[in-house]
């Protein structure tokens, strides 16, 4: 479901053909409505969270919102986050696994702990560890050496120039790897299912709910 939802869109392929000048207006034009774009929608979740009829649901956006948090101040855009925030709504009251599998593949979360930049041969850990220490299990629940491992797994997971959510199969780590006392080739929706089987993840969420 779309609750709020207006794609202030950058055709780049049309501002090439600009001269600088009006290039640079209209870029900046852009940038304008997105910021308004950013405020609009802050101004309607606000006026859900306090007048909505489903305040249980406003509620629990705002947890999984803090829970695997993301910030525009990374992600430069308001369009990805407003899209996360709709997923949150979505399934709001459902189920944790799916949310968990989903941010895994969310544009804004991808973009905002840099996984656009993990590849094969250069893993970036972020969201690996955020993924264990704040998403899932909380810290002391897993090794440096289960970070590493869960970088190689979450690698080719990135966001095409529309932010859109893209898999680079050539840029994934197709290799063994143990994590958490597993081993196998594993990818991004093992590694989550790996996670949820942790003892420590249910005690996690629930202490976080609490």
């Amino acid at each position: 479901d779309v609750f709020f939802h207006e794609y202030v869109e950058m055709d780049r392929k049309a501002l090439q053909g600009l001269p600088a000048e009006e290039r640079r207006a209209r870029i900046s034009d852009l940038r304008a409505a997105d910021r308004r774009q950013g405020r609009d929608f802050m101004e309607w979740w606000l006026a859900e969270m306090v007048n909505g009829e489903s305040p249980l649901r406003e509620r629990m956006v705002l947890f999984w919102h803090g829970l695997f948090t993301s910030s525009v101040t990374k992600v430069k855009r308001s369009q990805p986050l407003i899209i996360q925030n709709e997923f949150f709504r979505a399934g709001a009251l459902g189920s944790y696994s799916e949310m968990l599998h989903g941010i895994l593949q969310d544009p804004a979360m991808l973009l905002y702990l840099d996984n656009n930049t993990n590849k094969k041969d250069s893993p970036n850990e972020n969201l690996a560890r955020e993924l264990m220490e704040l998403f899932t299990l909380g810290e002391g629940n897993y090794t440096e050496e289960d970070v590493v491992q869960a970088a190689r797994a979450l690698t080719g997971r990135t966001v095409t120039r529309g932010r859109a959510y893209r898999f680079n199969e050539r840029q994934h780590d197709k290799g063994e790897k143990t994590i958490l006392g597993k081993t196998g080739n594993f990818d991004g929706d093992d590694l989550a299912n790996l996670l949820l089987a942790e003892e420590a993840c249910p005690r996690w969420i629930a202490g976080r709910l609490i």
